[in-house]
């Protein structure tokens, strides 16, 4: 078991005393952050459809008392090993985690990314900052900062959670997607693969459908192949990630197909839709007007002739 500390900060920050709903939605959001930053990194997927039995256990948190002097609460985690060590035995290089660390270190690992506005880490997706932003809950409350006291030292405030609300709007939409080239490299536990396309790059791919083996893709491994599925992309509009709902054997030679998909849409700023009106702009331009050129002689003609 590892410890870990967040230090509240503001008006409702009063030493070792802390609102039940405060405590609520701090938890709350604790956890649900460690879980998916955790899925994020292990799996590439969300928190959407089945979800594996060893997500509940490494976010099993224990709340100690608070520390008297500050407004300091004081969490357990489990380690990965300890909670999951089927899952967690060994070093995962492909996803950089370490055995030792907690579902809250892996938490903070990524908010530092998000908070950093590195927009081409592979930390976080658009679905983990809109959980982060659970966070933001606090501030309902006079809380005005917390502060991760790990090894990244991180202090989350509004300012954070408005920075981090405007790089999920910078990212694009995810679409769909074909991809043709080699299937280069199969992780079992994980369902994930990597296929090679003909310009050289490795693109990285994780079974949708959890009903689908990797077992089954075992035939084409080596094989040229193509991939259909949805293209999932980093803050910088690079590719990210295919979510795959099928893979099957593709025709040799060159393909059209065989590279990175990219946005077919940037991503879109709703505050840029907002524009001022003035006494010649926008509705009043046109409002009381004929939107013809004819005069007003001509249209009493035309009304005469048709009445």
């Amino acid at each position: 078991m590892k410890q870990h500390r967040f230090r509240l900060t503001g008006p409702r920050a009063t030493g070792a005393r802390l609102s039940a709903v405060v405590m609520r939605d701090l938890l709350d959001a604790l956890i649900n952050s460690a879980r998916h930053a955790v899925r994020l990194r292990v799996d590439g997927r969300d928190m959407t459809g089945a979800l594996p039995a060893w997500l509940d256990r490494i976010s099993d948190l224990t709340v100690l008392p608070l520390e008297a002097g500050s407004t300091r609460v004081v969490v357990e985690a489990p380690t990965l090993a300890e909670a999951a060590p089927d899952r967690f035995a060994q070093v995962d290089y492909v996803s950089a985690l370490s055995p030792d660390e907690t579902s809250v270190d892996v938490l903070e690992e990524s908010l530092a990314d998000a908070l950093s506005g590195n927009d081409s880490a592979d930390r976080f997706d658009a679905g983990l900052l809109r959980t982060f932003g659970q966070f933001s809950r606090l501030w309902r409350y006079q809380i005005e900062a917390i502060e991760f006291e790990g090894a990244a030292r991180l202090r989350l405030d509004p300012s954070g959670t408005a920075r981090l609300d405007a790089l999920q709007k910078k990212m694009p939409a995810e679409q769909r997607t074909i991809v043709v080239g080699k299937l280069d490299q199969l992780h079992h536990s994980k369902r994930m693969f990597t296929i090679r396309t003909d310009d050289g790059q490795d693109l990285r791919g994780v079974l949708a459908n959890d009903d689908t083996a990797v077992d089954s893709l075992a035939p084409l491994f080596g094989q040229r192949a193509q991939v259909a599925g949805i293209a999932k992309f980093r803050a910088s509009g690079t590719l990210w990630l295919i979510e795959a709902d099928a893979v099957a054997p593709a025709a040799p030679g060159a393909s059209p197909l065989s590279k990175a998909p990219k946005p077919l849409f940037p991503a879109l700023d709703a505050r840029s839709l907002h524009k001022s009106q003035g006494p010649k702009s926008g509705v009043a331009a046109v409002f009381g007007r004929w939107p013809g050129d004819e005069t007003d002689s001509e249209i009493e003609d035309l009304l005469a002739e048709n009445s």
